[in-house]
C-alpha cells in the first residue's frame, strides 16, 4: 500500500492559499492536460490512489487522464469525494435546494437502480462510470454537520450503502475526536493536520495517540492539508512525529516533480 495519496485541489482551481491563485489555475488552458499529466506520472511513482471530487468537470477530467480504457491500468484507482459543495450551491441558488437535489439523479437510467455501483457511479459521475473507483468519501461539510447534529444514523446508512454499491467508504472530518466518539466506522477517517494547526482540531493529537496505539484498529487513517497552504516546509514534514502515525497522507501539486518530492520523503525508510 502506498502511503501517499494524490490530492485533486490544484485541478479544479481551489487553493487556501490565495483566490489569485485559483483564478489562474482556472484560466489556464491547459489544467486538465497538465493535471493529465501529473496523475499519469504519479501512476508511475507508485501512488494507487486519487482522491477527486465529484465536480462537474471530473468525468471530463477522468477521461483526459486514460480512465476507463485498457491503458488505465497504471493509473491510481479513485476515492471519489461526495457532494462538490460548490455545483450543490450553484444548482439551489439558482432553482432550489429540492431541484439541486433532483438534478443529481440527471440521466440515471431505470436499470441503473438495480445495479448498485452502476447508480452511484451514474448519480455521482453524470451517467459516466469508471471501474477505477474504489473508494467514496463524504465531504467534511457534509460529515461534520452530521457530527454537530449527533446524527450517527446517517453516518452509518452512508457507510452501508457505499460497502453495498461495492466501494469502500471514507469520512473526512475536521472532528476525527469526536467522529470516534460516535463509533462510526468507516474505512478510513482523513483529517487535517500540520504542523501550524491549520485547520487541525484541537484533539486530533490526542486522538492519534489513542487510535494508533490500538492493536486491532480497523480504520485507515489519513492526513490531508499537511503542508498547511505551503506554510510548513517539505523538510519538517521529516522531522514530524505525529505525521508519521498516519497511514496515508494526501498531497496536492499541478506541477508533477512536487508530487514527486513529497512522495521520496512519505515513502522514505526514516519517515
Amino acid at each position: 500500500m502506498s502511503r501517499v495519496i494524490l490530492g485533486d485541489n490544484p485541478f479544479f482551481g481551489v487553493s487556501h492559499y490565495s483566490p489569485e491563485k485559483s483564478s489562474n489555475y482556472i484560466a489556464d488552458a491547459n489544467r486538465f492536460s497538465n493535471a493529465s499529466d501529473v496523475i499519469k506520472s504519479a501512476g508511475k511513482l507508485g501512488i494507487e490512489l486519487l482522491m477527486i471530487s465529484s465536480h462537474e468537470e471530473t468525468a471530463e477530467l477522468l477521461a483526459t487522464a486514460g480512465y476507463g480504457t485498457p491503458k488505465s491500468d497504471f493509473l491510481p484507482d479513485i476515492c471519489l469525494l461526495v457532494p462538490n459543495v460548490h455545483d450543490m450551491n450553484k444548482s439551489a441558488a439558482a432553482g432550489g435546494v429540492y431541484a439541486s437535489l433532483r438534478a443529481l439523479f440527471k440521466g440515471t437510467k431505470l436499470s441503473d437502480f438495480i445495479r448498485p455501483r452502476r447508480l452511484l457511479s451514474s448519480v455521482l459521475l453524470g451517467n459516466n462510470n469508471f471501474p477505477e473507483v474504489t473508494h467514496v468519501g463524504l465531504h467534511n461539510i457534509a460529515t461534520d454537520l452530521m457530527i454537530g447534529l449527533n446524527a450517527r444514523w446517517v453516518l452509518r446508512i452512508f457507510c452501508a450503502v457505499t460497502r453495498f454499491c461495492g466501494f469502500k467508504p471514507v469520512l473526512v472530518t475536521l472532528n476525527p475526536d469526536r467522529l470516534r466518539e460516535m463509533k462510526v466506522l468507516p474505512d478510513a477517517i482523513c483529517c487535517y493536520y500540520n504542523l501550524t494547526g491549520y485547520n487541525v482540531c484541537h484533539a486530533t493529537k490526542g486522538f492519534l495517540e489513542e487510535e494508533t496505539s490500538r492493536d486491532a484498529r480497523r480504520t485507515e487513517l489519513w492526513a490531508m492539508g499537511v503542508l498547511a497552504s505551503g506554510v510548513v516546509e517539505y523538510q519538517d514534514l521529516e522531522k514530524d512525529e505525529t505525521l508519521r502515525r498516519f497511514d496515508r497522507v494526501v498531497v496536492a501539486s499541478s506541477r508533477p516533480q512536487r508530487v514527486k518530492e513529497m512522495f521520496q520523503i512519505i515513502t522514505s525508510s526514516s519517515f
